[in-house]
Formats: structure tokens, sequence, C-alpha cells
């Protein structure tokens, strides 16, 4: 899975035209395409829009974002937020490394939560 450009985002970014004429070619990444911000000819910056969908990148036909998770009561959303960034970041390292994405443990928001009300009351 290393460096595998078969993995791609149907919101690549696409070429734009500068003022100058130059064609500019986006910037190759594994999982997106990103604009080439600046003008390849005359090094005029990149002003146009761009969007990437992080959850549309599947390995091995699974989301690198993973599952939904309910967090129940309001309160939780921090816990929750921070559990499903660190189990993303884990997916996308392990992707980046050609290694199972899904090898890694999950992230249980449930215990930091107990931990933080435990440190901060």
């Amino acid at each position: 899975m290393a460096k595998n450009r078969g993995l791609r985002s149907s919101s690549d970014a696409k070429p734009w035209v500068c003022r100058c004429g130059v064609r500019n070619k986006p910037t190759k990444h594994q999982f997106f395409d990103l604009p080439a911000f600046s003008c390849h000819g005359c090094n005029k910056k990149f002003i146009g829009d761009f969007i990437f969908c992080l959850g549309e990148i599947k390995v091995n036909g699974q989301s690198l974002v993973g599952e939904v998770l309910d967090q129940g009561l309001p309160n939780k959303c921090v816990p929750f937020t921070y559990s499903k960034a660190a189990e993303m970041t884990e997916h996308m390292f392990n992707a980046w490394n050609g290694k199972d994405p899904y090898s890694a443990e999950s992230f249980n928001p449930e215990d930091l939560h107990q931990r933080f009300e435990q440190k901060f009351p």
C-alpha cells in the first residue's frame, strides 16, 4: 500500500491556467492531489478554491475515517472528537507506511472522558 496512487479522492485538484498562460498541474500526494499553490511561470499565488473528502478515501474497501461514533450525551463531544482524530491519524499513518490501516487499537472515548473527569473533576 505504501505510496499507492490508486487511493484517490474524486475531489482531486484540477490543473489551473494562470493569466500568464501557464497551465499549472496539481501536486501529487498519496490520498488526494492539491492545486499548485503558485504559478510555475510567474509565481502568482493560486487564488481558487479546492476541496477534498478524506471520508471517501478507502483502503482495502474500508474508509480511513472508520466507523462514526455516537457520543450519546452532549458533554462528551470533546473526548469523542479526540478519539476519532487519533484513530484516523493511526489509520493514515499505517496506510502511508504500507501496513494494514486497521491494525492499530481503537481509542476508547469513554475511557478518555473518565480520565479527564478524574483529573479535572
